[in-house]
């Protein structure tokens, strides 16, 4: 190595190689840091080598100067990345040169790791949705993503060095200017306190007013406050959404009070026709239904009109007819009244026995001529009902089921002499509720009479349901299930009917209405067996007809009971 000890102890000191080539390009010295660089263990020196092996990529023409980064070559083989810097030396008329050579390996390391970390960095930066500003100690941007530079209207390239809070944090929501000493970023950077504004107002470079949620924290370095990082959340959308939604809101509001406007208007048209109706109806069941049957039946008793047989009749069967008619439509008025609330239901611990038989009866008066057969089984017990209400509804609901006209189908349950016949099941009484069946030839579902029962029913908190007949016979079979009220009964009877009779019977019996025409006669048989437990039973005799009678008996508590039914008419009725 040129140079004396001293200075070559120097040279060996420093920390980068450097190598001594002549005019020839062959090394004619070396450090002892570019001895450890290119020399390998055990191998040759590098003194006497060309260049060239040492520096492959090493060009003549880039001296005096950096060369740049090039590959070094070990006495091995072996190849290091290196950053070379050639000087032209000149001694004694002898041109040489002196590389200076520093090991890139830990450095490219390094870099790459840096690099990676930094894609890393701006990928995380432009996949997030906030808008993300980093600031130096000054308040200067430093560092943008895509979200905040469109956000305020920049492109990111443009806002580097450029004072965050002069740039769109210079005015406050109410338009007074804000001095960046009062400013939040300006007392993060002093102190290193960390804030979060929400509703901060931000303006854009187009001087658009957006408001946001900014937080700032503090960027460190020991203890010492070196930036700060912003973010700010965009709730224009939010907002844009949520006065969208109100105003979706108000619109609909508006047109289901229009529709309910429209809809009240409707109502009280309907309850105006229904009104009117009701009056209409109730006006001629008293006025001209009323005179009508008055004068048919006036006629038909009146012995000096000399009618034929079958006129007579006729006209009997007619006041019978508008005296039925009546009696519905009242029952249909009053449901109504019930309905709307006008009428309340007189509730009072009844036997249900008791009101089943009131029900047959009135469905033998509703019925009229038709010949049908009842039998009647009830397992005794009390209710809190109304009894003539409910009798009311349990009447049309046998009627129904009894009587072809309007009904869903025709035939069925026939009794032993080709009659129809209706059985009331009555079960259940009691505070577990009570259960009525009611089984007929007919399907029933005669709307007048169907709305009665339903009403009067629902009235009670019960319901009606309608179950197909088994067989297949086409009959209809429905069941009333009421809320019953603990209680038992005794064993009781009464009587009511044209034509003298009295009855007791045990369990359930049949009671037989034949047409008004010809001779008519009641009787009474055991049609279906008594209840399991239960006593004696009580008798009913109710008549139809000027001479007809009909016996209808319930099996109802411990005891037998026994119920005289005189009657009045010219033929003999019998009861039982």
């Amino acid at each position: 190595m040129p140079g004396g000890g001293r200075s070559a102890a120097a040279v060996d000191a420093l920390p980068d190689g450097l190598v001594f080539v002549d005019g020839n390009g062959t090394v004619v010295g070396a450090n002892a840091r570019a001895l450890a660089l290119f020399e390998a263990g055990g191998d040759t020196g590098i003194v006497g080598r060309g260049l060239l092996d040492l520096l492959p990529d090493f060009d003549w023409r880039d001296v005096p100067g950096p060369v740049g980064r090039m590959r070094g070559r070990r006495t091995d083989g072996g190849v290091f990345a290196a950053d070379v810097v050639a000087v032209r030396l000149e001694d004694g008329g002898e041109h040489g040169l002196m590389l200076v050579v520093r090991d890139l390996t830990g450095v490219l390391d390094a870099e790459t790791a840096l690099a990676d970390a930094r894609r890393q960095t701006e990928a995380v930066l432009r996949a997030v949705g906030e808008g993300v500003v980093g600031a130096d100690a000054e308040g200067r941007i430093v560092l943008v993503n895509p979200a905040a530079a469109q956000l305020m209207g920049y492109r990111a390239s443009a806002l580097g060095g450029r004072e965050l809070h002069a740039l769109v944090l210079h005015t406050g929501g109410d338009g007074e200017p804000v001095p960046f000493e009062d400013s939040p970023l300006a007392d993060t950077l002093r102190t290193g306190r960390r804030h979060r504004v929400q509703g901060q107002v931000l303006w854009a470079r187009d001087g658009d007013r957006l408001v946001v949620d900014m937080t700032i924290a503090p960027v460190c370095a020991g203890e010492r406050v070196v930036g700060a990082v912003v973010t700010f959340v965009d709730r224009g959308p939010d907002r844009r959404l949520a006065h969208r939604h109100a105003a979706e809101v108000a619109a609909q509001a508006e047109r289901h009070g229009a529709e309910l406007s429209r809809l009240e208007q409707r109502y009280e048209e309907l309850a105006g026709r229904h009104r009117l109706l009701a009056g209409a109806v109730a006006g001629a069941r008293r006025g001209h239904l009323e005179e009508l049957r008055t004068e048919l039946m006036a006629v038909a008793a009146d012995d000096a009109c000399h009618l034929w047989p079958e006129a007579g009749r006729l006209l009997g069967r007619l006041a019978t007819g508008c005296t039925r008619m009546a009696a519905l439509l009242d029952d249909v008025l009053d449901q109504q009244l019930i309905a709307s609330g006008e009428e309340r239901l007189r509730r009072e611990a009844v036997d249900v026995g008791r009101v089943v038989d009131d029900a047959v009866r009135r469905a033998v008066e509703l019925l009229g001529h038709e010949r049908t057969r009842f039998a009647v089984r009830c397992s005794g017990g009390e209710a809190e009902v109304d009894p003539g209400r409910l009798a009311v509804g349990l009447a049309h609901l046998v009627a129904d089921v009894a009587g072809g006209g309007g009904g869903e189908g025709s035939g069925g349950v026939l009794g032993a002499e080709g009659d129809a016949l209706v059985t009331v099941v009555v079960t259940g009484a009691g505070g577990q509720g009570v259960r009525i069946e009611v089984r007929g030839p007919y399907g029933g579902g005669d709307p007048l009479r169907q709305s009665v029962v339903s009403g009067i029913v629902c009235a009670h908190g019960g319901v009606v349901q309608r179950y197909e007949a088994p067989g297949g016979g086409g009959g209809g079979v429905y069941v009333v299930e009421l809320p019953g009220r603990a209680g038992g009964g005794g064993g009781s009877g009464s009587g009511s009917g044209s034509g003298s009779g009295s009855g007791s019977v045990e369990g359930a019996f049949c009671a037989e209405v034949l047409p008004s025409s010809g001779r008519r006669r009641r009787r009474a048989r055991h049609a279906l067996p008594g209840p399991g437990s239960g006593g004696g039973g009580g008798g009913v005799g109710a008549g139809v007809g000027p001479g007809a009678g009909v016996g209808v008996g319930v099996g109802v508590g411990p005891g037998p009971g026994v119920g005289p039914g005189p009657g009045s008419g010219p033929g003999p009725g019998e009861s039982a």
